[in-house]
């Protein structure tokens, strides 16, 4: 069986993955994944995955996708493979989605976005059960939080928490008041242990916890819009500030309420499940000091951490997912580590280094530690790439963890980050103990425990301000390569740490290719690089002769990134077509924009309209903003409204209205923007009428569509979007173009007009 998984809507962290189970006693289950912005070299772009589902597939030596048994993908809010969600503006990637050459009778939907967190972290535990705790942003049902049971190969979900996102508010912290960027929250991991000792508090956030539920709605909105409530503070607009007390502070405060949220969710899980095993997935489960606060607490006594905890897991969870639900001789995966991408031989490495003309011998570890223990920074490249966000000994730059300069050198002249960006410690599995306070693995560094007091001063520079340090402990069982460098270092150091880092400059993907590795290397202040034990020297290089390869190189990847994609269009698309590709980008524009602006109204001015001609009783929950809305649509209609209307303006009238007021009515109307969801859910649990929620997820204020309508002007542009919707996409209309040209051959429809 063959089970290729993908994501099928725009998604930072999208990627592809393969399983493969021969059927035959004796051979493991095979796999291979890989996140698309390795191949892209573009970080957190909204790609199609085209490229991950082609290299899977050459690692795996399929050459068609008709080998492949089962496709898994998923969904962002209707069980859809194209338009999941209304609003969504299309992107090349969807135009791919429905050209791709997959029977779509072997294609299956994930049950849920958690779910597929679920199975990426239990399925590879290697455990016979466990609790299972998903937290992240927002997934496709709008959750939040997940708790599920695992026994054998069954995954069941327990509870689940909409309303309110430890991620999302985490996310809104770092982005609007830290002025952080998009997938930057581990540098708010980074600063908060400078805000410790600051004494003023700054953040009100009041959340409160009853079992899985967790309430920021005091201190913020989640959806539509995810804004931050309380009014006082002062956004960073300049970045060299951040690190001042204030923002400093703020850093520390919202790390404080994760690790007390992730806390409680462990022990609830632990309550509720009665496991000893735990598994974590979603991009909270990246925050390895709060891991380390739920290893410490002793709730567990086993804790797996997904490597790929965010969304670029998802492929190999929704792969994993499928295959243990329907295959019916299991085999049992154990994830010792995570090297799950291409081994590029030395054969390749040999032929791109001779055709560049780069100089370079061979060396052995003893020869790289040697180079290490002398104050050198090494790019290292060896074997298969990691899966998720961290390098673990297969993409590495290594520099003396004994140096206290080497911190310092690396964030100005190599990555080019903020200096307070701590490094990691990789240390021999079986002396972990002896530096820090830890007594399990932590392989995917994914953990942070405090540095023995007298261990410090040995290895400085990979030791945070706090004492603490995300380590990765390195087994020779698992990573034997790796394990033999850091052994070799210790035999000349006495030491049995490495300083390990991702191998990539500020900014851009880990690499993935020697190519990659030899553009990072040539770019940055790096002083050797190693691919697979072949040894290159910049100072053997001039300047000139240095900034001449920087430039070929650029042009060697550029050229060779666009004929791979080129290539996979051609293998993997029915005729991919530009022009083609444009009017339907623009007509699902128009679709997206209509119900994204305007969809809200028009909807609540029929449900008005409908409730009038059939004498229906109607009452009314809104702000004041939208109650001046309803006195507009009684005039332009010429209708009067009986209804009984509650006028709440934020979350704690909410919580202190009497909501019974509306009770008996045919009709409740909710027009909340921020407060929708939160109204729902009071109102569902009180009565089982009819409630109609003039909002969703995806629908921008009706406020806005009056400011640009003016309750006066000619609504006909407004009318032409709602017909153009209910046409190219209300009728399915491109679904069944696409759809009935799968028997064309390619050449046939390359240049089909619609």
């Amino acid at each position: 069986m063959i089970i290729c998984a993908f994501n099928s809507y725009a998604n930072k962290d999208g990627g592809a993955a393969i399983i493969r189970d021969t059927g035959k006693t004796g051979d493991p289950l095979e796999y291979v994944a890989i996140s698309e912005e390795r191949l892209s070299r573009v970080k957190y772009a909204y790609f199609s995955p085209i490229r991950s589902i082609r290299y899977c597939m050459q690692a795996m030596g399929i050459d068609n996708l008709d080998e492949i048994d089962l496709f898994v993908t998923d969904w962002c809010s209707r069980k859809t493979f194209i338009n999941s969600n209304p609003s969504y503006r299309k992107l090349e990637n969807d135009y791919i989605m429905h050209r791709l050459r997959i029977n779509r009778e072997k294609l299956h939907f994930t049950p849920t976005h958690h779910y597929a967190h679920a199975a990426s972290a239990y399925y590879p535990s290697g455990y016979d059960d466990a609790a299972i705790l998903v937290i992240d942003g927002m997934g496709s049902q709008a959750e939040a939080i997940s708790l599920y049971r695992a026994h054998g190969d069954v995954i069941e979900l327990v509870e689940q928490c909409k309303s309110q996102s430890i991620g999302l508010l985490y996310t809104a912290v770092t982005r609007q008041l830290l002025g952080f960027g998009t997938g930057q929250e581990g540098k708010t991991m980074g600063l908060a242990p400078y805000g410790k000792n600051v004494n003023k508090k700054v953040l009100d956030i009041q959340g409160s916890y009853g079992n899985l539920q967790i309430d920021y709605s005091r201190f913020m909105d989640r959806y539509p819009e995810r804004r931050i409530l309380q009014d006082d503070l002062v956004p960073c607009k300049d970045s060299s500030k951040v690190t001042d007390d204030y923002y400093a502070r703020i850093a520390y405060e919202i790390q404080d309420e994760v690790e007390r949220a992730c806390l409680h969710l462990a022990a609830h899980a632990k309550k509720i499940v009665k496991s000893r095993n735990l598994c974590l997935a979603g991009g909270v489960a990246l925050n390895c000091v709060a891991n380390w606060k739920i290893v410490e607490s002793g709730l567990f006594k086993n804790v797996f951490i997904q490597p790929a905890a965010s969304d670029a897991g998802l492929p190999l969870g929704m792969a994993l997912g499928e295959y243990y639900q329907r295959s019916l001789q299991k085999k049992r995966m154990h994830f010792k580590n995570a090297y799950t991408g291409i081994k590029y031989g030395r054969d390749i490495i040999r032929r791109e280094l001779d055709d560049l003309v780069i100089p370079y011998r061979e060396i052995d570890d003893q020869g790289v530690a040697g180079l290490i223990a002398e104050g050198n920074i090494v790019g290292w490249f060896f074997g298969e790439s990691e899966y998720g966000p961290r390098a673990l000994g297969h993409r590495s730059i290594l520099a003396d963890p004994r140096n206290p300069g080497a911190r310092d050198m690396l964030n100005l002249k190599v990555k080019h980050r903020e200096i307070f960006r701590p490094f990691a410690p990789a240390i021999l599995e079986e002396k972990a103990a002896e530096y820090f306070k830890m007594e399990l693995p932590s392989p995917f560094m994914l953990l942070a425990p405090m540095t023995h007091r007298e261990a410090i001063d040995r290895i400085p520079s990979v030791v945070h301000v706090d004492g603490t340090a995300r380590v990765q402990t390195v087994s020779s069982n698992n990573c034997s390569r790796f394990y033999h460098l850091i052994e070799c270092f210790e035999k000349i150091t006495g030491v049995p740490v490495l300083l390990n880092t991702s191998f990539n400059d500020n900014g851009e993907p880990i690499v993935e290719t020697p190519i990659d590795a030899l553009l990072c290397f040539m770019r940055t202040h790096m002083d050797y690089l190693v691919l697979e034990g072949f040894l290159v020297d910049k100072r053997a290089l001039t300047d000139s002769q240095r900034s001449e390869l920087v430039v070929r190189i650029s042009q060697l990847r550029d050229q060779r990134l666009k004929e791979d994609y080129q290539r996979a269009l051609q293998q993997l698309c029915r005729g991919y077509n530009a022009a083609e590709m444009r009017r339907y980008l623009r007509q699902e524009k128009d679709r997206a924009t209509y119900h994204l602006n305007y969809k809200a109204y028009d909807r609540l001015e029929e449900k008005i309209v409908e409730c009038c001609e059939r004498g229906l009783s109607v009452s009314i929950l809104c702000d004041r903003e939208h109650g001046r809305i309803f006195k507009k649509l009684e005039a332009s209609h010429c209708l009067r409204i009986s209804s009984e209307i509650v006028i709440v303006d934020d979350h704690e009238s909410l919580r202190g209205c009497d909501l019974k007021g509306l009770f008996p009515a045919d009709v409740v109307i909710v027009a909340l923007f921020n407060m929708a969801f939160r109204a729902e859910e009071a109102l569902r649990s009180m009565w089982d009428g009819d409630i109609y929620m003039v909002y969703d997820r995806y629908t921008r204020k009706i406020t806005c569509a009056c400011e640009l309508l003016d309750f006066q002007q000619d609504r006909n542009t407004v009318h032409d979007l709602h017909l153009h919707s209910a046409e190219y996409n209300g009728n399915c209309d491109w679904d069944k173009y696409f759809c009935s040209l799968d028997d064309v051959s390619r050449d046939d429809y390359t240049n089909t007009e619609i």
